[in-house]
């Protein structure tokens, strides 16, 4: 109980050693660019389990108000206990396992970014010594920082619209339960109690989520500038930071 209470935010562990680069060993840089492709496949499947987790935390929400709304006549404490927990319960598990993806996702990139250090550290014959240059570069981009993070404005946006309509609902339910006849005041304060408590908890759960995925960002090292030079003369920075 008191680990739930506390939250203790763990670290991201070191990546384990790889050996050195060999460009003479085709078998070590083809298993190499093998595991990249199979990371990014990884990517690709923790990006759409969050569309479809978000999906399915919206259908469920939807389906239970209009449950609750059906009984809302006729069934005012059955109505009022589904929104003032059982739909928050569902916005919160949406977000809790969209925020696990996030962690996934992150953790990938990080992998991902430690690859292609691994490979941009290689004695490449064609490489320029003058400049940072890289072989892989995805990872390498800086548009997870700032305004190009899209990610980031994603989440927020999506935190938001959950936690609103969880809390939202929540003041629904009391409502609900407050303005019904024959049922004591104390069951319907003592339910907003209980829900804002879980609410407030499984929020902090959730946030913590979230630190622990962009940990794994700000792990990120550079080894490669991502852009060209543009024909007007403007050269970008040779480093980025993710």
């Amino acid at each position: 109980m008191i680990r739930l209470l506390s939250l203790p935010q763990p670290e991201v562990p070191d990546l384990p050693p790889r050996v050195p680069p060999d460009l003479h060993d085709p078998v070590l840089v083809d298993l190499v660019m093998r595991e990249y492709g199979a990371i990014r496949n990884e990517l690709d499947a923790s990006l759409s389990a969050q569309v479809s987790i978000m999906s399915f935390g919206s259908a469920t929400a939807g389906l239970l108000v209009a449950a609750a709304g059906t009984l809302w006549a006729e069934e005012p404490l059955l109505a009022g206990l589904l929104l003032l927990l059982v739909v928050p319960s569902a916005c919160f598990l949406a977000l809790a396992i969209h925020a696990g993806e996030m962690v996934r996702l992150m953790r990938a990139g990080l992998f991902l970014n430690a690859i292609e250090n691994w490979v941009n550290r290689a004695p490449w014959p064609t490489k320029p010594q003058d400049r940072l240059a890289g072989v892989l570069t995805w990872e390498q981009w800086g548009i997870r920082d700032g305004a190009p993070d899209m990610a980031g404005h994603n989440r927020r946006a999506i935190l938001l619209t959950f936690g609103l309509l969880a809390f939202g609902f929540m003041l629904a339910g009391f409502w609900r339960l407050h303005d019904t006849d024959g049922l004591h005041e104390a069951l319907a304060i003592g339910s907003l109690v209980v829900g804002l408590t879980l609410g407030v908890q499984a929020l902090r759960w959730i946030l913590r989520l979230h630190t622990y995925a962009y940990k794994h960002r700000r792990s990120y090292e550079q080894t490669a500038s991502t852009m060209t030079p543009t024909p007007g003369g403007h050269a970008p920075p040779t480093s980025v930071s993710p």
